[in-house]
């Protein structure tokens, strides 16, 4: 102090902030993850880790047991606990690292994490019967974390959220699914459940998984190389996305000539368009009844106020998947290239006119779902000062191109590279899982998948992201997946169909990745409905698989199982595991079809022998593949005596 002179205010100044500084560093720092009401897992290496002053001695003590180590160079400290004796009593965990941190009403348990995109995300709130649920949801002993959004270009240390413990007024904000899991399972093994849900709506299971798991595929390194450059040189990035989105569409998308559409009128205010049908948006065009990959033309009429006219404007659509050219008044007023990405183009002022206007916007759908998706309050025309004018409603559309090609087949398509977008590889395994480890969990739920439909490889990705997360924890957790429920409108015809391809994907992974299981939900869901609110159901699935592999109850945790097809003349005998009781629920046979060797399909009659099916057509002499629920929403029935529906299939 002697050496810095009174005159010196910038001095003063520079010393204390290093004096704060320091003592900042010395401070005991904790990670969000540990803190009060929290679950610890039960076993004999329950990590707690933080940070502290450099060769500090850290000394943490719960109920008996004491664990004690330094703090390195750089301030981080880890300690292991030996909890495997510990009793399930609330108690107060301690850390001394010369300054004391008590945290309250810690509990000892199993802890599962519960992740995934919005299925798994929705709130308790929603589910069926939510206010009847919660007013029995008393239950201490259970405790969520809800893990804040976070997306990030490299991996986190912390994160935001909070310990909650299950009472009748909490509850209404836990995960649905989480809750009804965690729940199911309390009640069998009488044990404190801890459910961490790290979930976000929306998202890609690529955005899930390390920029490890990913890079050692080719498939991925483009988008990988395209996010870091959106955290460095933004508009570099974009130039770089769209091109390559040209590139990719143009090598792998039939032609669309945008020049003969235009010279058509599509886009011109005075050509009729009475012809065209209607639709209410926004919504996935499938869900509207219009099964279609390809471009689709959309118009809505408006009417503005004579101030309106010659004055800037902006024009909002929300979403639209995948790609938009959008059109006002004739004028081309913007593109977008994928479908996270809100629409917003700012209009000149001589775009807009007095009286009617017209908007067209031609949509590109390549794979999945498709259409002007919104939400509806996203959906608006604001000129000057005015209140914006809404553009959800009623609109007319025309298909313009269908698509035959395969898209689970091509190469994964570029993936926009914005910083807030939750859709680029490994943001969200940066942000949301990284940040958690190193946690004592038991294991993993994961309900996601909406996403990746259309799309290829999703069991090969599931596998790594799985490999990735068990390698990073050091631990072979189990991992439970829910496939995807029913959704859309019935065929009323054997048809392909994009969501029955990536359930199959789902089944897939859940037999090559060791330690996991299926929960089937091709039962429990809403034609109208992307999130059907039978979470109850879910739950229970989930937690048969966990108490029968992982808790030691004797029961039955799936429904019937495919596992070989062999052809007896006209007919084929489909054998099944998980088979005891097999039945059709209601009565007779639905959701089985049945083709030939020129691979088209029909409905097909079935009987059940012991645990086998027989299937067969009148008109297909000699069958080569059956299929069950294969469909977007199919009707189908095959159940075993644990009234589990049976996994959905395509013979191989």
């Amino acid at each position: 102090m002697k050496h810095i002179q009174a005159s010196c205010p910038i001095a003063v100044f520079l010393f204390f902030l290093l004096m704060q500084m320091s003592l900042s560093q010395a401070q005991l720092q904790l990670p969000t993850i540990i803190s009060d009401n929290m679950v610890l897992q039960r076993s004999s290496a329950t990590p707690i880790w933080g940070r502290a002053a450099p060769g500090r001695k850290v000394v943490v003590t719960f109920d008996k047991v004491i664990a004690e180590t330094t703090a390195d160079a750089h301030g981080k400290w880890r300690v292991n606990l030996d909890l495997s004796g510990v009793p399930a009593a609330p108690g107060d965990l301690v850390i001394d690292a010369g300054e004391k941190r008590t945290l309250h009403n810690v509990i000892t348990g199993e802890v599962w994490l519960c992740s995934g995109q919005s299925n798994m995300e929705m709130s308790f709130s929603g589910c069926l019967n939510a206010s009847g649920e919660a007013a029995s949801a008393e239950y201490p002993e259970i405790r969520h974390f809800t893990v804040s959004h976070e997306i990030s270009n490299v991996p986190v240390e912390d994160l935001n959220g909070k310990w909650v413990v299950c009472t009748p007024e909490t509850v209404m904000e836990f995960s649905a699914v989480a809750y009804f899991f965690g729940r199911d399972i309390y009640l069998k093994i009488h044990q404190p459940i801890g459910l961490i849900n790290s979930s976000f709506g929306g998202t890609d299971a690529e955005a899930w998984t390390s920029d490890q798991a990913l890079l050692s595929d080719d498939r991925y390194r483009q988008a990988i190389e395209l996010r870091k450059l959106a955290f460095q040189d933004s508009d570099a990035a974009h130039a770089k996305f769209d091109s390559e989105t040209i590139e990719w569409m143009r090598d792998n998308l039939p032609p669309y000539d945008m020049n003969d559409a235009i010279k058509k009128g599509l886009a011109d205010p005075s050509t009729d368009i009475t012809s065209w049908e209607t639709m209410q948006v926004p919504q996935a065009w499938q869900a509207a009844g219009l099964k279609h990959n390809g471009v689709v033309w959309f118009r809505r009429e408006i009417d503005l106020p004579a101030d309106c006219a010659g004055k800037p404007a902006l024009l909002e659509l929300g979403r639209v998947d995948d790609v938009d050219y959008t059109f006002v008044n004739g004028v081309r007023v913007g593109e977008t290239y994928h479908w996270s990405l809100p629409r917003k183009y700012h209009l000149a002022g001589d775009v807009l006119r007095p009286g009617k206007n017209v908007i067209a916007v031609c949509v590109d759908d390549q794979g999945g779902l498709g259409g002007l998706m919104g939400p509806a309050t996203d959906m608006q025309l604001t000129c000057q000062d005015r209140m914006p004018i809404s553009l959800a409603g009623q609109w007319q559309y025309q298909v313009a191109l269908s698509y035959t090609i395969d898209f689970a087949a091509l190469p994964p398509r570029p993936v926009p590279p914005t910083v807030d977008n939750p859709n680029q590889p490994a943001v969200l395994y940066n942000g949301m899982i990284a940040p958690l480890i190193p946690y004592a969990i038991r294991g993993a739920i994961w309900y996601q998948g909406e996403n990746n439909v259309g799309r290829g490889h999703y069991s090969d990705l599931l596998q790594r992201m799985v490999a990735g997360w068990r390698k990073d924890w050091g631990s072979p957790f189990p991992f439970y997946i829910v496939q995807l429920a029913n959704f859309m409108p019935p065929d009323t015809e054997p048809t392909d169909s994009k969501w029955a391809r990536l359930r199959a994907q789902q089944a897939d992974a859940a037999a090559a990745i060791e330690h996991s299981g299926l929960a089937v939900a091709i039962d429990i869901g809403d034609a109208a409905d992307i999130h059907p609110k039978n979470k109850q159901e879910v739950g229970r699935r989930l937690a048969l698989i966990a108490l029968a592999k992982d808790y030691g109850q004797k029961i039955e945790y799936s429904g019937p199982v495919y596992e070989r097809c062999t052809a007896e003349g006209n007919r084929m005998r489909i054998t099944f595991s998980h088979a005891d009781g097999l039945h059709f629920k209601g009565g007779a046979a639905e959701g089985f079809a049945i083709a030939g060797a020129d691979g088209k399909f029909v409905w097909a009659d079935a009987r059940i022998e012991g645990s086998s099916v027989i299937v067969s057509a009148a008109n297909i002499a000699a069958p080569q593949t059956v299929r069950y629920g294969w469909s977007d929403n199919p009707r189908c029935n095959l159940y075993n005596i644990a009234d589990l529906p049976a996994v959905p299939f395509e013979t191989k």
